[in-house]
């Protein structure tokens, strides 16, 4: 169903990112003794047997789609990086451009803000996060940026190797990981108003401890 909603507003990011939180979130770790062989007999059959449908069907349903519309499009016109990044890196060869020639001594340090930032570049962003954050705070505000994701980064490392006090941090590394991948192929991920709140919600997990947690010192 969450594959169906992304293939239908059309987004290949959508699509990505879905996909990779089924294959790298599993709602449980099972463990050996906690598998159940016919259970997991019967589920294998019922892949093995609903997987060429659901391919099949699934293509029907893209062909159809603004999505295969959009990446033909796409596919035809461009270079195959530039459909990757669906002309990102043009915008951003003309935004560095900007960059160059119109900013000041003192611009090229602490930026010139988002609403200059888009009229200088006719109402357009580069759409991958930090890109669009130096063009519009440069060095001063690329750098806290960078920063307090290494801060979340380190304070994920150091709190996964005691993962039976802190279970959720190995989740919110990989997370982190994932955000930054989309990130960096996407606009508006890490500033957005949206996803800020759940982004926020999400870097704090790693600071709960598990209540049954017994510190050995």
């Amino acid at each position: 169903f969450n594959i169906f909603v992304a293939l239908s507003i059309a987004s290949k990011t959508s699509v990505f990112g879905i996909l990779l939180i089924h294959i790298l979130i599993p709602i449980k770790r099972p463990t050996v003794k906690k598998i159940n062989l016919k259970a997991l007999s019967n589920v294998s059959i019922i892949s093995m047997l609903s997987l060429p449908a659901i391919i099949y069907f699934g293509w029907a349903f893209v062909k159809r789609s603004n999505l295969y519309n959009r990446i033909s499009y796409f596919y035809d016109k461009f270079d195959f990086l530039t459909f990757i990044l669906s002309n990102r890196n043009v915008f951003l060869k003309d935004s560095f451009k900007v960059y160059t020639q119109d900013y000041n001594f003192l611009e090229k340090i602490i930026g010139v803000g988002q609403t200059t930032y888009e009229q200088l570049n006719d109402d357009r962003l580069v759409e991958i996060d930090i890109v669009d954050i130096f063009f519009t705070y440069s060095f001063i505000g690329l750098s806290i940026f960078i920063m307090a994701l290494l801060f979340i980064w380190l304070q994920a490392i150091m709190f996964s190797k005691n993962i039976n006090k802190y279970p959720y941090a190995n989740f919110v590394l990989m997370m982190l990981i994932m955000l930054i991948a989309i990130s960096s192929t996407a606009g508006h991920v890490f500033s957005s108003g949206m996803a800020g709140i759940y982004i926020g919600l999400l870097f704090s997990l790693f600071y709960i401890i598990n209540p049954n947690y017994k510190n050995e010192a």
